[in-house]
């Protein structure tokens, strides 16, 4: 039997009611009628020059064979087709993620995200939602480094305009370094020696106002840290500006931090993590699919020599307690 939505949380020993819930588009989602109409429009202007004509539909054949003679126009058709699919995907994902969110209302973990009682970190997405930028920035540091190594493996190199450039260079890689490429080379160090961590849940979903614990699983490489900082936060995450001004800002709206010893790891045994979390309130529950998204992460940390532990995991904590028919078979 399904908790009713009036029950689930209280304070001060008052009844909590929270309405349904209901995904919210993001800004993003907003401009893809509009992509997808100029995708269209592209590709109707493509077509004719193909060379197609209604009357192709009686000899297709000819009609494909005098469009491969252009490859050219056929690169920019199949780009503006592919960009036409993945927004029209989108489309559809987001009127099925209505439609579920519409059948279970005062159940979002079913439909916001497909959650498991077995976690993994986030350090690969972080990683490979990083690449692309760190693969410009290296590319634009290579484009400067050329030019140096050229002078410097001249016949007649001149040591004088060579130092002062290698010495412009070192001090612009030891910038790009500390501010754009450190984390991510630190992230990539620890994902190679600990390996993607996992994270046992209890129940799914994690309900708020009640105590829960999780338990780290047991690596081999895990077996060296003393103990472990756990961090338990709640982060409202929301897209500002347009074009080039667009970012994400991150405001932190709960903290709390405790340390773990790490015996158990130590002995190969998971480690059982506890922690409470707040009283049930309006717009405190996980929310991946709306605008600003409301973030429950749980941060463990672990200083040792070499490169530190860093794994950060993403909970499905909500305003509900599970009922048999949901979780993680939902």
């Amino acid at each position: 039997m399904r908790t009713s939505p009036q029950r689930r949380g209280q304070r001060g020993g008052a009844p909590i009611a929270l309405p349904p819930v209901i995904p919210r588009p993001s800004a993003r989602l907003s401009n893809t009628a509009l992509v997808c109409f100029i995708s269209l429009f592209l590709l109707g202007l493509l077509l004719p020059a193909f060379g197609y004509q209604w009357t192709d539909l009686e000899d297709p054949l000819s009609a494909i064979e005098r469009a491969l003679h252009q490859p050219v126009l056929l690169v920019l058709l199949a780009g503006v087709g592919c960009v036409l699919m993945t927004w029209v995907l989108k489309l559809v994902r987001w009127r099925q993620l209505d439609l579920r969110a519409r059948l279970y209302p005062y159940e979002p973990w079913v439909w916001d995200h497909a959650w498991k009682r077995e976690l993994t970190d986030t350090q690969l997405a972080t990683l490979l939602s990083d690449l692309p930028g760190v693969g410009y920035i290296v590319l634009l540091l290579s484009v400067f480094h050329v030019p140096f190594f050229l002078m410097l493996f001249a016949p007649r190199p001149f040591w004088v305009p060579i130092l002062l450039f290698g010495g412009l260079l070192a001090i612009v890689d030891g910038v790009a370094y500390k501010y754009a490429l450190r984390s991510f080379f630190r992230s990539l160090l620890a994902l190679l020696r600990f390996g993607r961590m996992r994270l046992l849940l209890p129940q799914v979903p994690l309900a708020l106002g009640t105590r829960c614990q999780v338990e780290l699983v047991a690596r081999p490489s895990l077996t060296q840290l003393p103990s472990v900082r756990v961090t338990l936060r709640r982060v409202r995450e929301r897209v500002t500006g347009t074009g080039k001004k667009r970012r994400t800002v991150r405001d932190l709206e709960y903290e709390k931090v405790h340390t773990v010893k790490a015996a158990a790891l130590r002995d190969g045994k998971n480690l059982p993590i506890s922690f409470t979390l707040p009283p049930v309130a309006p717009g405190n529950s996980t929310a991946l699919s709306s605008d600003p998204r409301c973030l429950w992460e749980l941060q463990l940390t672990s200083e040792v020599p070499g490169v530190d532990l860093d794994a950060t995991f993403l909970l499905p904590v909500y305003a509900a307690v599970p009922s048999p028919s949901s979780g993680e078979d939902s």
